[in-house]
Formats: structure tokens, sequence, C-alpha cells
């Protein structure tokens, strides 16, 4: 995944609390696709927009 032409799967630099310098390295699930989650998405957005309606009458 590339986000402003840093990869998160890359090691990155970075520092410790200590102030010494360390490399970040990114672990997890890494799943490009995002249909798995788009009904569940799709389904809140829709309940936020019904209840702001419902709020403003």
């Amino acid at each position: 995944m590339t986000v402003g032409g840093v990869s998160y799967l890359e090691l990155q630099r970075t520092a410790t609390y200590a102030g010494e310098e360390s490399t970040l390295a990114a672990k997890g699930r890494y799943d490009p696709c995002v249909v798995p989650r788009a009904t569940p998405a799709a389904m809140g957005l829709a309940d936020m927009a019904l209840m702001q309606q419902a709020r403003q009458g």
C-alpha cells in the first residue's frame, strides 16, 4: 500500500522514546480488497444519513 509515495510495507526509519534510531516494520493483515467490507460500510453510511434526516425533521 502506497500513500504519498511511502509504502507501509517497507522498513521505515523512526526513533524510540529514548531518542535512539530504529526501524519500523509493518506487521499484520494487508487486505487490498475492500469488497468484504463494502456492504457494512454502505449500510453504516445509509444509517447515518437516515438518522441525520430524522433529526432535521
